[in-house]
């Protein structure tokens, strides 16, 4: 069922519900209102006839011809005398000794239950209810006189209850149509505001269709549809981007590592050649190059897995002492390199992942030893979250600054030196991952710094 038809009857089915009770709740309260206008009524006329106000005639059997109308002495018919003294056509009255002998009537005859004998014989509350006298319906009121006795006062209702009949199948058909109203009006809302969803669809659809990410999405409007619409076209360019740098790192990695794989080739072919007649020397130094080259390789390989996965990223986030971070990879360097650093360290905390950090200040340090001279000092700063590794180097060209933390990125300058050109993307990748931000400059005085701020816990 579509989204449109749900709405159409989801207003249908609550206008509706509202409609049947305000229905309800009026026909009701017109029914009580009739109703106590007529109790009023018969109480009021009771209590006339309580009070000698009104008077009733004796029943006179004798005064009815041929089962007519009953008439009086002079042969009026008994209604026409009534209604000239002021009674009622559709009221009946008739009064009752304390014994339940009927004393007088007017109009016809009430039928007398056991409780309105009750009211005769003793004083009680009047009592009301519905009676059928031949084929019409009374409302009747039987309440005990002062004097003894009992007065039943009745009223006929048909006409109340005909015009009830008819107001309840008005207010039928007055629901049908304002639900059918309601149901279109539904629809109609319903489709206009499913359009641009419609439209969203279509173009998800396509998308999906074409595998093409950049189809435009429609985006109109600052409502939900348009900020999901927003929402999905910034999903989709982010998706572009992503298979962007997919395509881009599997090009890249294909070239970075065709580069030791040749080298390995050439040195095994060349030892294949000379074969038993190389001098040891000479086969020292190609399985020091060959070593050298899959070394090279297995850490390209290693720092390729890193970046293209987020295999570090189930490691618990906890409170993180850089200082701590930074002196266990300092140590570690010293022990490979043999460099002198100098250390400035505050005692800075950070939320984070310990040994993700760790590799980053380590890709920093090599980093820092490709370009510092071999007399100089690596200089490390930690400070209010910020750290910072300088060398005293040439420092970075000025058209290679903007590109030193892409991926594969190697300076004219360093093309010649061993390494992947992934060691600075990986720091970058990590200080995003911990909410940080990257920067790389030349120092005043010479050299280049290069680090990252983190967010201080």
């Amino acid at each position: 069922m579509s989204l449109r038809l749900r709405l159409a009857l989801w207003f249908g089915v609550v206008v509706a519900i509202g409609i049947g009770i305000a229905s309800v709740a009026a026909f009701v309260a017109t029914e009580r209102a009739l109703r106590d206008e007529t109790d009023d009524f018969l109480d009021q006329r009771a209590q006339e006839i309580n009070d000698g106000v009104r008077t009733v005639s004796p029943p006179r059997d004798e005064g009815r011809r041929n089962n007519g109308p009953p008439v009086d002495e002079d042969g009026l018919p008994v209604d026409e005398v009534l209604e000239l003294f002021g009674s009622d056509n559709d009221v009946i009255v008739q009064v009752l000794d304390p014994a339940g002998a009927v004393l007088g009537q007017e109009g016809g005859a009430l039928p007398v239950s056991q409780a309105d004998l009750r009211l005769a014989d003793g004083p009680d509350r009047p009592t009301y209810r519905t009676v059928e006298i031949g084929n019409d319906t009374y409302r009747m009121i039987t309440r005990h006189l002062d004097g003894g006795g009992a007065v039943q006062v009745a009223r006929q209702i048909d006409g109340t209850n005909r015009v009830l009949s008819r107001l309840g199948t008005n207010f039928a058909w007055i629901g049908v149509v304002l639900t059918a109203l309601a149901a279109f009006a539904g629809w109609w809302i319903a489709r206009r505001t499913t359009r641009p969803l419609r439209r969203l669809s279509e173009t998800a659809g396509q998308i999906a269709e074409t595998q093409d990410l950049s189809t435009p999405i429609p985006v109109t409007g600052t409502d939900e549809v348009g900020t999901l619409a927003a929402s999905l076209e910034t999903m989709t360019d982010a998706l572009a981007t992503s298979r962007e740098q997919q395509r881009r790192l599997v090009m890249d990695a294909g070239h970075e590592l065709r580069t030791p794989l040749t080298s390995i080739r050439a040195n095994v072919e060349f030892l294949d050649r000379i074969g038993g007649d190389a001098e040891p020397a000479q086969r020292s130094e190609v399985v020091r190059a060959v070593t050298s080259e899959v070394d090279e390789l297995s850490d390209l390989i290693t720092e390729l897995v890193e970046l293209a996965t987020d295999s570090r990223d189930d490691l618990p986030t906890e409170p993180v002492v850089l200082r701590e971070v930074v002196e266990t990879a300092v140590a570690r360097f010293r022990r490979r390199t043999g460099r002198t650093v100098e250390l400035a360290l505050d005692d800075t905390v950070v939320v984070g992942r310990a040994p993700m950090l760790d590799r980053a200040v380590s890709n920093l340090l090599l980093n820092a030893d490709k370009f510092a001279p071999g007399t100089e000092p690596i200089e490390v700063s930690v400070a209010a979250g910020a750290l910072r590794v300088r060398d005293r180097g040439p420092g970075f060209a000025p058209d290679d600054l903007p590109h030193v933390f892409e991926r594969f990125y190697r300076a004219t300058a360093t093309r010649t030196m061993p390494g992947s050109g992934l060691g600075l993307a990986i720091v970058a990748q990590i200080v995003d991952r911990h909410g940080g931000r990257v920067l790389a400059a030349n120092a005043p005085d010479g050299g280049a710094v290069v680090g990252f701020d983190l967010p201080v816990s």
